[in-house]
C-alpha cells in the first residue's frame, strides 16, 4: 500500500509541475503579445515574476485540495484517478488560455460579471472578441494547447530516484499545504502594492482573480442581506443629520428631498424662441488618454482638442457606473447603478417607473431618435430604451444591409456591430425620410471597442504615420 501511494503521489506532484511550466509558457505568451501589440509607461516584463509566484500558488491551491481525494481514489482505481486529474488539469489549462485572451484583447481581467451574462450574451462576447485573433494568437494557441496535450497525457515516465524524490517532495507539499491554507484570504495580491491598475492585472492570476471576485461578491451580498429594519433606520437618521440643508420629503424613498438648486448652467445656454436640437454621442473607450490639455498620449484628436476650448468641458470627472451597461441608464436617466450589472440589467428588462431625456423631451414635442450599430439584445440595451418609448431605435437588425455592410471582405465577420461612419450615415438617411422639427438623437458607438472595424485601415495607417512625423511625441510613446 505505501508503494502505491508513493506512486501516486509522484504523479500528482510531476503532473501539478508540468502544469505550472504550461502556464509559464502561457505567461511568455502574454509577455510577447503586449510587447507586439501594446505600449506602456512601465516595462511588463517587471510584473512577468509576479505573476509566476500567483500562478505556482494556484497550481499549489490546485494540488492541496485535489491531493487526499485524488489519493484516496487512487488507492482503488488508479487509472481512473490519474486520467480523471489529467482531464481536469487539461480544462482549467483551456480556461485560463481562454481567460489570457480576454485579458489581451481588453487588458482587464475577467471577474465575477461573467456569472451575470445570460447564454446569448456570452456568445456575443466570444465570438466577437475571438474576431480580434490574429494569425500570431491562432499559432500560439494551438502550440499551447499541443504542448499542454502531449505534457498532460504523456505515457512515458521520467526515471528518477523515486524514494528520494518522495522524501524530498512530501515536506515541500506539507509547507505548501499549511501556506495555501493560511492565505486564503489574501489569495490575489492587494491592489495598493502597485501603481496603476493594469500593473495590477498583470500579476494577477487568471483563474484566482476571477474566483476571488466571485467570492468577494458573494461576501458582500450576505453582509448586506444581514442588514437589520433597525440597522437600516440608523443609517438613514445618520444620513439625514449629515444633511441638515436638505428637506427630506417622503419616509419611504428616505434620499428623495427638496432643495433650492441653483441654475450654474443656466447662463450658458440663453433661452430662445425655437427649441434646439439636442444629440448625446455616447462613445466607446474615449477617455482624456487621447484628447484634451492632459492627454497622456500624443493629441490624436485635434477636432475635440479645438471642441474642448469652446465647449463645456470637465477635465476631472467621477463615474457614476461601469461599462458601458451602466453609462446608459446613468446618462440618459440618472438612475442609480443597481445590483450585479446595473439598472439597465434590472429583472430581465423589467424597470421601476422612471423619468429619462426620452420621456421629458417627447412630452415637449420633441422627435426622440437612438441609433446603436450592434445587436441590441447584448446587456438590455434594446429593452431599456424600449421603456422609454423613443420615436425611432435603430440597432444592427434595422440597418440597411443591402447599403452597408459590417466589415470589408477581406476582415473577419466576427466584429461588434457596424462601424461608427455608417453608424452615422444610416442614422442621416433615416433622418432625411422624416418631417423637420426639434430632435433628441442619441447615438452608442462601437469602433473603439476591440476588435476595432475599422473600415478605412490604409487611410488610417497613413494618417497616423504623418501625425508622429509633425509630432513632437518621444520614441516610447511612438511605439
Amino acid at each position: 500500500m505505501l508503494v502505491k501511494l508513493k506512486d501516486l503521489f509522484f504523479r500528482l506532484v510531476f503532473l501539478h509541475l508540468f502544469f505550472l511550466l504550461l502556464l509559464i509558457c502561457l505567461r511568455i505568451f502574454e509577455q510577447c503579445d503586449l510587447a507586439i501589440t501594446h505600449s506602456f509607461p512601465f516595462k511588463p516584463l517587471n510584473y512577468f515574476t509576479r505573476g509566476i509566484e500567483f500562478d505556482a500558488l494556484f497550481t499549489s491551491c490546485i494540488a492541496v485540495f485535489i491531493a487526499i481525494p485524488y489519493l484516496l481514489l487512487g488507492m482503488w482505481i488508479p487509472r481512473f484517478a490519474t486520467i480523471s486529474l489529467k482531464i481536469i488539469l487539461f480544462i482549467l489549462f483551456f480556461l485560463h488560455l481562454a481567460l489570457t485572451q480576454f485579458f489581451l484583447s481588453t487588458l482587464i481581467l475577467l471577474d465575477d460579471t461573467i456569472f451575470y451574462f445570460s447564454a446569448d450574451e456570452i456568445k456575443h462576447v466570444v465570438t466577437n472578441e475571438t474576431g480580434g485573433f490574429g494569425f500570431w494568437h491562432i499559432l500560439m494557441i494551438i502550440l499551447l494547447i499541443s504542448v499542454g496535450i502531449w505534457l498532460i497525457f504523456i505515457k512515458k515516465r521520467i526515471e528518477v530516484k523515486r524514494i528520494l524524490w518522495f522524501w524530498i517532495s512530501l515536506p515541500i507539499f506539507i509547507f505548501i499545504f499549511i501556506v495555501v491554507i493560511k492565505n486564503l484570504k489574501v489569495i490575489t495580491p492587494s491592489q495598493n502594492r502597485f501603481n496603476s491598475f493594469i500593473e495590477y492585472q498583470l500579476s494577477n492570476n487568471k483563474i484566482l482573480y476571477l474566483v476571488h471576485s466571485r467570492i468577494i461578491h458573494a461576501e458582500y451580498r450576505k453582509k448586506f442581506d444581514k442588514i437589520s429594519t433597525g440597522e437600516l433606520k440608523s443609517a438613514i437618521s445618520t444620513y439625514h443629520q449629515l444633511h441638515p440643508e436638505f428637506h427630506f420629503t417622503n419616509e419611504d424613498f428616505p434620499l428623495l428631498h427638496d432643495e433650492p438648486y441653483e441654475n450654474t448652467l443656466g447662463k450658458y445656454f440663453p433661452e430662445k424662441k425655437k427649441a434646439p436640437n439636442i444629440v448625446f454621442i455616447l462613445c466607446e473607450s474615449l477617455s482624456s488618454s487621447f484628447c484634451g490639455p492632459k492627454a497622456r498620449l500624443p493629441h490624436f484628436m485635434p477636432f475635440l482638442d479645438s471642441l474642448i476650448t469652446k465647449s463645456l468641458y470637465w477635465e476631472n470627472f467621477l463615474s457614476n457606473a461601469e461599462r458601458t451597461y451602466g453609462v446608459m441608464p446613468n446618462v440618459l436617466a440618472s438612475a442609480p447603478y443597481g445590483s450585479e450589472r446595473g439598472f439597465i440589467n434590472n429583472l430581465d428588462g423589467v424597470y421601476p417607473l422612471h423619468q429619462s431625456i426620452f420621456t421629458l423631451l417627447h412630452d415637449n414635442t420633441y422627435t426622440t431618435r437612438f441609433f446603436y450599430g450592434g445587436w441590441g439584445g447584448f446587456d438590455h440595451i434594446r429593452d431599456f430604451i424600449k421603456f422609454n418609448k423613443p420615436d425611432l431605435l435603430i440597432e444592427e437588425s434595422k440597418f440597411d444591409h443591402t447599403k452597408y455592410h459590417k466589415q470589408e471582405k477581406k476582415e473577419s465577420d466576427l466584429v461588434w456591430g457596424f462601424n461608427d461612419k455608417d453608424l452615422f450615415s444610416q442614422s442621416f438617411d433615416m433622418m432625411s425620410k422624416e418631417n423637420p422639427g426639434p430632435c433628441l438623437n442619441v447615438y452608442l458607438t462601437l469602433t473603439m471597442h476591440s476588435p476595432f472595424n475599422l473600415l478605412t485601415k490604409d487611410y488610417n495607417q497613413q494618417k497616423v504615420t504623418d501625425f508622429f512625423v509633425k509630432s513632437s511625441a518621444t520614441k516610447e510613446q511612438k511605439e
